[in-house]
C-alpha cells in the first residue's frame, strides 16, 4: 500500500486592520548650518558611528554610545522633570502630616492613663490610601502634564541619535523637537496622565476599602476592568510618541498606525509597555529612600533608554507592517493569477465539451467483408 504525503498548508500572511495602515517613510531633518572657519570652509559634520541593525539591539547600543549627547541634549526635560520628584515628595510629608497627624494612642482602655478613645491602624492605614495617596497621584499627574510638552524634545533628540542624524548643538536640537511637536506631547500626555490617574485612584480605593473590611465585588470590578482596558491604550499612545517623531504621517495616521502597530506586535509592544510603566508604580509602592533612587535612575539614563526603546519600537512596527502589506498583495496577486487561470482553464473545457464532434461517414458492413 503506498504511504500518502500531505502536502503542507501554504502558509497565510495575516495583516491586521491593514486598511487603517499608512505606509509612510522617515521624517528628513533639516541639516545643521555648519560653522565657517576659513573662507569657502565649514567644521566638518559629526562622523556617524556604527551600531547593530536590529531594533532593540541598536536602542541600547545608541544609549551606551551616545548617552552624554542625550543627557545634554534633554537637559531642560529633565530639569522639568524635577516639579514630579519635589511635589510628590513634598506633598507626601505635608498631606501626611496634616490629614494623618503625628501623634497615634494606640494603648485606648488598656489601663491608668489611656483614655478608652483611640486610634485605630485599620483607620489610619485606609486613609493613607483613600486620601493621602490619592492626593500624592493627583499632584505627580499634574507634573506629568507639565512635562509632556518638553517630552518632544527627549522623544526628538532620541529620534536622530537612533539613526544617526547627527547634530553638534544639542539645545537647539532639544528646542527645535519642542517647536515642531509640542502641542501632539501635550495631548498625549495629558491622555497618558488621565489614564494612569485612573486606575491608580481605583487601585487605591480598593485598598482603602481592604482595610475597613468593606471592599465589595464592585470595588474589585472597578479596580480591575479599568486596568484591563487602560492597558491597550497606553501601549498605543506610547507607540504614537515613537511615531510622531519617526514618520512622516499626520496626527489621525499616526492614531490609525500605532492601532495597526500594537495589533500586529502582539509580544514587542505588550511587553515595553509593561516595562515603561514599571518605574512608575515602583515608585508609588516603595518608600523614601526607593523613590529617589529610581528617580536618579531614570535620570540618568531611563527617560533617554525609553525614549530609543519606543523609537525602535516604532519604526519595527513600521517595517513589518510595510512587510505584511507586500506580503498580503503578493499573496493576493498569485491568488488572482491562479483563479484567472483556472477560469481560463474551465472555459476551454466547456468549449470542448460543446464543440460539435465530427459524424463518421456511413460504410456498408457488406462491402466492408468483401475487402
Amino acid at each position: 500500500m503506498a504511504t500518502q504525503y500531505k502536502q503542507p498548508k501554504e502558509r497565510q500572511p495575516k495583516f491586521l486592520l491593514s486598511k487603517l495602515f499608512t505606509d509612510a517613510e522617515h521624517v528628513v531633518e533639516p541639516e545643521e548650518k555648519r560653522k565657517v572657519v576659513a573662507a569657502g570652509m565649514t567644521e566638518a559634520a559629526p562622523a556617524p558611528k556604527a551600531y547593530p541593525d536590529t531594533f532593540f539591539k541598536r536602542a541600547f547600543a545608541v544609549s551606551r554610545g551616545e548617552m552624554s549627547v542625550l543627557f545634554k541634549t534633554t537637559i531642560w526635560f529633565l530639569a522639568i522633570s524635577l516639579l514630579f520628584i519635589v511635589g510628590t515628595l513634598l506633598g507626601e510629608y505635608y498631606l501626611s502630616d496634616h490629614l494623618l497627624g503625628g501623634n497615634y494612642n494606640f494603648m485606648a482602655g488598656i489601663g491608668v492613663g489611656y483614655p478608652g478613645v483611640g486610634d485605630s491602624i485599620q483607620e489610619s492605614v485606609s486613609k493613607l490610601y483613600g486620601e493621602v495617596k490619592v492626593y500624592i497621584m493627583l499632584i505627580a499627574l499634574g507634573a506629568c502634564i507639565i512635562a509632556s510638552p518638553f517630552l518632544s524634545g527627549l522623544m526628538y533628540a532620541a529620534k536622530r541619535a537612533f539613526f544617526q542624524e547627527t547634530y553638534k548643538y544639542s539645545i537647539r536640537t532639544f528646542f527645535l523637537g519642542f517647536k515642531k511637536h509640542w502641542w501632539k506631547y501635550l495631548l498625549l500626555g495629558t491622555l497618558t496622565a488621565g489614564v494612569l490617574g485612573g486606575i491608580g485612584i481605583s487601585i487605591l480605593k480598593l485598598l482603602s476599602a481592604q482595610q475597613l473590611g468593606g471592599a465589595t465585588a464592585l470595588d474589585y470590578c472597578l479596580a480591575i476592568i479599568p486596568a484591563v482596558i487602560a492597558f491597550p491604550v497606553l501601549a498605543v499612545l506610547f507607540i504614537m510618541m515613537g511615531l510622531t517623531v519617526t514618520h512622516d504621517l499626520t496626527f489621525g495616521q499616526v492614531f490609525k498606525n500605532a492601532v495597526v502597530i500594537l495589533m500586529n506586535n502582539l509580544v514587542f509592544a505588550p511587553v515595553l509597555t509593561v516595562v515603561t510603566i514599571a518605574p512608575f508604580v515602583l515608585f508609588f509602592v516603595m518608600g523614601f529612600p526607593t523613590n529617589i533612587l529610581v528617580y536618579l535612575i531614570m535620570v540618568a539614563f531611563g527617560f533617554s533608554l525609553f525614549s530609543l526603546l519606543w523609537v525602535a519600537m516604532a519604526d519595527r512596527g513600521m517595517v513589518k507592517c510595510r512587510m505584511l502589506k507586500h506580503d498580503v498583495e503578493k499573496k493576493n496577486l498569485s491568488d488572482s493569477r491562479k483563479a484567472q487561470k483556472s477560469s481560463f482553464q474551465q472555459q476551454a473545457d466547456y468549449t470542448a465539451k460543446k464543440k460539435p464532434q465530427q459524424k463518421q461517414q456511413f460504410q456498408n458492413p457488406k462491402k466492408k467483408k468483401k475487402k
